[in-house]
């Protein structure tokens, strides 16, 4: 069976094909740069929370043999992470400011409008 290895803890976790491809479908990468940028929930969880890869490494109880990153991969996971966490956050900004339009307030709605553009 298939081992995914997060490239900041060096931690492995069985998965099949199917699982691999479909996570590499979500965020529309192929396959092999998926698994050359894969990282587990938690690191990704400590990068969104604004830690470095080294922070993370020390943080987390990591592998003894995890490789360094040269600096292209650790830009391409460090800004696919922060990307990923803007985007939910614009998400969640949208579906909250299209709860709280008062439609008796045009000025308010025409406002939140301009913001979502």
């Amino acid at each position: 069976m298939p081992r995914l290895t997060c490239n900041i803890t060096g931690h492995s976790y069985y998965a099949t094909n199917g699982q691999i491809e479909a996570k590499a479908k979500a965020v529309e990468l192929p396959v092999e740069e998926f698994l050359d940028i894969y990282v587990s929930k938690k690191a990704a969880s400590l990068l969104q929370k604004g830690h470095t890869i080294q922070d993370i490494r020390h943080l987390v109880d990591c592998a003894e043999d995890v490789p360094e990153l040269n600096d292209v991969r650790a830009e391409k996971i460090t800004s696919m992470h922060v990307q990923s966490n803007v985007r939910r956050v614009l998400s969640n900004f949208t579906t909250i400011s299209s709860l709280a339009i008062d439609e008796s307030d045009s000025s308010v709605a025409s406002y939140i409008s301009f913001l979502k553009k």
